[in-house]
């Protein structure tokens, strides 16, 4: 009996070693596969500008054409197929935003829809039994972000717009928690922040914020895709934006004044990371 608890505890000592080595390798295994879904997106991007007189893709995901092109794809609730009878649940809701990039103008570049789901994201888990399944969307920088008149907040139309095209963000792995009243939670049209005055005397990008939110689907990371076609990803500095990437708190946006949106912004270095990175006519 004596020797049978040694082994069992032996056992259960292995255990604990090798479990929390196991769970780094699964998000390591996840980041991998988030990064060729980042490439092959940003791939599909750039053979989009070569057949469009160097046009950028539509980062809206509204449905339709617009001034700005196709979006690059179509949010679950515009989707005009009609889905095949007996699908219910979360089945059909897979089917809808699927079918969604399928509609949009990236599929004829990109023809997989499995690159718009990292494996690791969690929201389908935890989001009080709601379904999600997109985790990445376009920079604000280009069409479907913010339109206004602020020179920082315009768009970027045309790639030869881009002077610094390996350091300028496509797409961006994004955490959204709200769903509208759906059944399923969607990153909704383009990914935005204020990126600041790259100008500013006291420091480039100081006056940058955040407003929609990043992901850390796979640990303390995030990935995002460049102009020039490759994908990194970024070990986020601090605890607080990843506390804010991960927050399912629908109000966590607009509420950019409470508790998680002053703790994001205070962390400046992962804000730089991003805002320095962020395509504008003061930045490009």
């Amino acid at each position: 009996m004596i020797e049978l608890l040694v082994v069992i505890a032996i056992i259960a000592i292995l255990a604990a070693m090798l479990l929390p080595a196991l769970a780094m390798a699964k998000k390591k295994a996840q980041q991998a596969a988030c990064l060729s879904n980042q490439k092959q997106l940003a791939v599909g991007w750039m053979m989009y500008v070569g057949d469009n007189n160097e046009a950028v893709m539509n980062f809206s995901t509204t449905a339709g054409t617009s001034v700005d092109g196709l979006s690059w794809r179509v949010q679950a609730n515009y989707v005009t197929a009609a889905p095949p009878s007996g699908l219910a649940g979360e089945p059909l809701y897979k089917w809808l935003f699927q079918e969604g990039y399928k509609e949009g103008a990236m599929f004829q570049y990109a023809p997989n829809p499995d690159i718009i789901h990292c494996p690791g994201d969690f929201r389908g888990r935890l989001a009080g039994g709601k379904f999600a399944w997109d985790s990445y969307a376009g920079a604000g920088s280009f069409p479907g972000g913010y339109v206004t008149d602020d020179p920082l907040l315009a768009q970027i139309k045309k790639a030869t717009q881009l002077l610094h095209q390996s350091e300028r963000i496509l797409f961006v792995e994004e955490c959204a928690s709200q769903g509208g009243g759906l059944p399923y939670i969607e990153n909704l049209n383009a990914w935005d922040m204020r990126p600041g005055n790259p100008k500013t005397p006291a420091g480039p990008f100081f006056t940058a914020s955040w407003i929609d939110s990043t992901a850390a689907f796979h640990g303390p990371v995030s990935t995002f895709s460049f102009a020039d076609g490759h994908a990194e990803a970024r070990k986020w500095q601090s605890g607080l934006v990843v506390a804010f990437a991960n927050s399912m708190n629908p109000n966590k946006y607009p509420n950019l004044n409470g508790p998680e949106g002053v703790a994001a912004n205070a962390a400046k270095n992962d804000l730089y990371y991003v805002a320095s990175r962020f395509a504008t006519p003061e930045n490009p």
